[in-house]
């Protein structure tokens, strides 16, 4: 994979002058995406977030390039590598952009996992009391989008009893 993206890159620097608008913002998106993947497949989280600031600069060079699907996308994924580097934090900015975005366009399975991350962000971070009432927001949202996994009640499950354990032992 890394043989793949390392040519492919410079295959785009190489020709750069000669691409459109279009292949230079579909060069950026599979580019940085597979980039991700690879930190993801790889553990790499921490090197995995260095690249943000080059990606924020490159969404906000294609915005106008880019439809609103994608750019939530890279947002979700630059969540995950701030989760997976533990800046829980950071993490909650990015996921807050998608769960609190206004339009329908976003898929729903994004969505619904933007929002068990973004319950696991505030368990991690020891926001016990808002929890509560996180855990029934997204419960409902899961059920009205009829994306409700085994995996996602169980996640659910846990969170809930984890509220009634005393937060030293766990």
């Amino acid at each position: 994979m890394s043989k793949i993206l390392n040519n492919t890159e410079l295959y785009i620097k190489k020709h750069d002058d000669s691409l459109d608008e279009n292949t230079r913002t579909l060069a950026f998106h599979h580019i940085y995406s597979a980039k991700i993947n690879k930190h993801f497949l790889q553990g790499s989280f921490t090197e995995g977030v260095e690249l943000i600031p080059e990606i924020e600069e490159q969404l906000k060079e294609f915005s106008l390039r880019l439809d609103e699907h994608r750019i939530l996308i890279f947002y979700y994924k630059i969540a995950c590598l701030y989760f997976g580097s533990g800046n829980f934090d950071k993490s909650l900015d990015y996921l807050n952009k998608i769960i609190n975005l206004k339009t329908s366009s976003l898929r729903t399975d994004i969505q619904c996992f933007s929002r068990m991350l973004h319950l696991i962000c505030h368990y991690e971070k020891g926001h016990f009391a808002l929890l509560e009432y996180l855990i029934k927001s997204v419960y409902r949202f899961l059920l009205k989008n009829g994306d409700m996994s085994a995996v996602m009640q169980e996640i659910l499950k846990f969170l809930k009893k984890s509220l009634f354990i005393k937060q030293k032992d766990l």
